[in-house]
């Protein structure tokens, strides 16, 4: 496989080594990139390879974002309202994902909910269709891994084990179990 050896001109051109072959690779997105989005005599807006607009492409949709406190979950949340979606950002841990709800802004509501209890699930996803009817999104990145108490497997406590599936596993299903049924 190809792989990167030096950089010249920062964010410009690329050497890539295959074998005993050297390619330049120039990335035409940087020049956008470094006029920070504007483009001469073009629409500001980034489009994607067909020549769409990549803004807006949420319009109008619900969703919800699991884990979004935090991490990529977060930036899940983000994205899709910078897309023009509605996001309901779920997460366990209220400080940070009220300061995610309110850096969003109006495009985003809290949804304080444990994934591993299936009643707080419900809960949360009660309150989507109180407020929208509806569900058109629903992203599950809630997920741990427990640092510092991971072990081989021939040394793993049970109650480690335990806690990273009810998560990782009990909480998708959750949040799909409760979330496609206003899908």
């Amino acid at each position: 496989a190809p792989r990167l050896t030096s950089m010249r001109s920062p964010g410009r051109i690329a050497e890539v080594v295959n074998q005993s072959t050297i390619v330049r690779v120039e990335f035409p997105c940087h020049r956008w990139l470094a006029t920070g989005g504007r483009r001469r005599g073009r629409d500001p807006h980034p489009r994607d390879v067909a020549g769409r607009s990549v803004v807006g492409r949420l319009d109008g949709k619900i969703a919800v974002v699991t884990g979004s406190a935090s991490g990529i979950g977060q930036e899940a949340a983000r994205a899709f309202a910078r897309e023009g979606a509605i996001v309901g950002l779920l997460d366990r841990n209220e400080a940070p994902l009220l300061a995610t709800v309110a850096e969003i802004g109006e495009n985003a509501f809290p949804l304080v909910t444990d994934v591993t209890r299936e009643e707080s699930v419900k809960a949360a996803f009660d309150e989507v269709r109180r407020r929208y009817g509806r569900l058109d999104v629903l992203y599950t990145c809630a997920a741990v891994q427990l640092i510092g108490e991971d072990a081989p497997v021939h040394e793993l406590d049970i109650d480690v084990w335990q806690r990273t599936h009810d998560v990782n596993l009990r909480g998708v299903y959750l949040t799909c179990k409760h979330g496609v049924r206003l899908m």
